[in-house]
């Protein structure tokens, strides 16, 4: 082979390697990699219970009921056909998500309250416990209350559409009522509870628990547990 020709062979290899170099590299896609953290606020949970003003201990506390005023019964005492009712305030100032108000009053509650008594009969229902709740007056981002309690419908204490969390006076009142309905059958049973009042040591105190939780559309609260 001539050495011009041997030349131009050499010559056009080596372009052809660069061009497979240059071609090549044109294979490497662009890559960007970003590192980031997604970040949200979390909603707010600031409920507060109150009674008489003071806070109360989330564990155990004693509410004091009040009989209404009946001319042929002592100022303050319950007795058949007297109704005692007692209040307290839930305060939901910086809280940021609609709330379930839950009231559980054991069936058995009353009848445990009046064995201690020293009352023998208590098959009768003629001493009820009912909690009801309502907002305050000055209530101005709670948009509605409904329900009625229970654990399977709670009462729903619901934010305002447009709201931006329950504010300084966004409350709700919940009373507990205690109701003796006089039933003459059972009379006996009434009357020993009289009796013991007759001693000095004659207190009725009925147990009952409120629990306050986050609401979830379509979703019963079901504790630890349960």
């Amino acid at each position: 082979m001539k050495k011009k020709t041997v030349g131009s062979v050499m010559a056009v290899a080596m372009l052809f390697a660069i061009s497979l170099f240059f071609v090549g590299g044109t294979y490497a896609r662009y890559v960007s990699t970003f590192d980031g953290t997604g970040s949200v606020d979390i909603a707010k949970w600031a409920v507060a219970l109150k009674n008489g003003g003071e806070a109360v201990d989330e564990k155990e506390f004693e509410l004091t009921l009040k009989a209404v005023d009946n001319e042929h019964v002592v100022t303050g005492k319950i007795a058949p056909s007297v109704t005692a009712t007692g209040e307290v305030e839930v305060e939901l100032n910086g809280t940021e998500v609609s709330v379930d108000v839950i009231s559980s009053i054991s069936e058995t509650a009353v009848k445990d309250a009046l064995t201690q008594l020293g009352v023998v009969n208590t098959d009768n229902n003629d001493i009820s416990v009912a909690v009801t709740v309502a907002k305050d007056e000055g209530a101005t981002n709670i948009k509605e209350i409904t329900g009625n309690g229970s654990e399977a419908t709670p009462y729903l204490v619901a934010l305002n559409s447009n709201a931006n969390g329950f504010g300084e006076t966004d409350k709700i009142k919940v009373t507990v009522t205690v109701t003796w309905t006089n039933t003459d059958a059972n009379s006996t049973t009434h009357t020993e509870i009289g009796e013991k009042a007759a001693t000095g040591s004659a207190t009725l105190k009925v147990p009952f628990k409120l629990q306050i939780v986050q609401h979830i559309e379509g979703q019963k609260y079901t504790p630890a547990g349960a």
